[in-house]
């Protein structure tokens, strides 16, 4: 089996919400936040066909950008990454040691904002966050327009980065933790309930 860098780049991102991981037989990954208050899910390109569980998947990653292109063949107990005459055997952790995300998907008891932001937008506000040491992102509605800014939470503080997204007849403010936007940098069609719940949906 072989791990593209889009693979790469989603496990980088699921790291940064968990850093366990444990993966069911078939294409589809799951994650959660050890606060449970993150849930991340992906379509790979590739299939497995064992339960794997790792433990610290920063090293695991680790392990496979030594090598240009390795081949990684799971066994029942641990991965072999492999290029030429170089290997190294990754154990498999245990099972109970690692937070399992939840098996279903979740559904929004409601949507009452949904909108589309595109790849570009989201890396403007990342940019600006990054840049700007901005700590919250706040999705607005002030009943004509919808508006994702990122912010500070600091009460004496007046800067802002504002993208309008669309058109909504509802007045809303929904605050999002920085550090609890963990995504990747792609177009997503968001939904957003007033259970307190927003949906992320990618490509895959």
């Amino acid at each position: 089996m072989k791990f593209d860098e889009n693979i790469i780049d989603i496990l980088k991102n699921f790291k940064d919400i968990n850093e366990s991981l444990f993966i069911e037989p078939g294409n589809v990954i799951r994650t959660m936040s050890a606060s449970k208050s993150i849930l991340a899910k992906t379509i790979l390109p590739v299939t497995f066909d064992k339960r794997i569980a790792i433990y610290e998947l920063t090293k695991f990653i680790s392990s496979i950008e030594l090598f240009k292109n390795p081949e990684l063949i799971f066994n029942d107990r641990y991965v072999v990454i492999s290029e030429n005459k170089m290997s190294i055997n990754y154990l498999y952790a245990d099972e109970d040691l690692i937070n399992k995300p939840y098996d279903k998907d979740l559904v929004l008891p409601s949507i009452d904002v949904e909108f589309d932001i595109t790849s570009d937008q989201l890396k403007g506000l990342f940019t600006a966050i990054k840049k700007l040491s901005l700590q919250q992102i706040y999705i607005i509605g002030d009943g004509t327009n919808i508006y994702m800014q990122a912010g500070s939470s600091k009460s004496n503080s007046n800067m802002t980065y504002s993208i309008e997204l669309g058109t909504t007849d509802k007045n809303f403010k929904i605050i999002i933790n920085n550090d609890n936007l963990k995504i990747i940098n792609s177009d997503y069609h968001v939904q957003i309930t007033q259970k307190r719940i927003a949906y992320f949906k990618g490509k895959t």
